[in-house]
């Protein structure tokens, strides 16, 4: 791992511990929005972010087409497995579907943006 990675992955890592202080709050207050797999989506999500960020790295180094077609590849796969997860979610938890929803929506949202801020950056400073 280069310098910007162990970067990037310290900021993941702080991103994800307060998402995770968020989930801790709902289990302690909110336990009727709280359900089991809360916490393993956290990092599902965390741990797919960095191997994400990683790839499409590795891939901007290179041409530009080389870089859009993983670039469209990893997020038709990043969305595979998001909906999957969710899908098996809503199939085997007992909560309330609007919950599991949101509480999904709210981590693709979290971690794409963060993802994406970083790559531009990343790339903006290597291409030049």
């Amino acid at each position: 791992m280069n310098k910007e990675s162990i970067r990037f992955l310290i900021r993941l890592l702080y991103l994800t511990s307060v998402l995770g202080s968020g989930v801790i709050l709902i289990g302690l207050f909110l336990k009727e929005y709280y359900f089991s797999m809360m916490p393993v989506m956290l990092f599902l999500f965390s741990g797919m972010t960095f191997v994400t960020y990683e790839w499409l790295t590795k891939a901007g180094s290179g041409k530009m087409p080389g870089f859009t077609r993983t670039n469209m590849l990893v997020t038709f796969l990043r969305l595979f497995i998001y909906i999957t997860v969710f899908v098996l979610c809503l199939v085997f938890s007992n909560t309330r579907p609007v919950v599991i929803l949101v509480f999904t929506a709210i981590l693709y949202f979290s971690f794409t943006v963060f993802e994406i801020y970083h790559l531009s950056k990343y790339l903006r400073i290597n291409r030049k």
